[in-house]
């Protein structure tokens, strides 16, 4: 199998096949493969984006500031735990 560039025009991949280099059957094969990373890369893409406020704001299509209100209204609203003596509260997953 043929070792092509991860850009390749549809010019050069004729004259790929024309020259005899790459297979039509190959070239597929290499196109699928270029398509199935460019759609992982799509994802990540979108994965890396949500971890914002705005990026956020965009995926749920609302305002940020709407979003930032509705977090902060959230935030209000959660009451600390009630601690035995002795205790004191470090965090959701444990107390000493």
């Amino acid at each position: 199998m043929a070792c092509l560039p991860n850009t390749v025009s549809v010019q050069q991949m004729k004259y790929f096949i024309v020259a005899g280099i790459v297979e039509k059957q190959e070239l597929k094969l290499i196109l699928m493969k270029l398509i199935n990373l460019a759609q992982i890369k799509y994802s990540l893409a979108k994965l890396k984006e949500a971890f914002g406020i705005e990026s956020i704001a965009r995926l749920v299509r609302i305002s940020a500031t709407i979003l930032l209100s509705r977090i902060i209204s959230i935030a209000k609203n959660i009451r600390q735990p009630i601690i035995s003596q002795e205790k004191v509260f470090q965090g959701a997953w444990y107390s000493v």
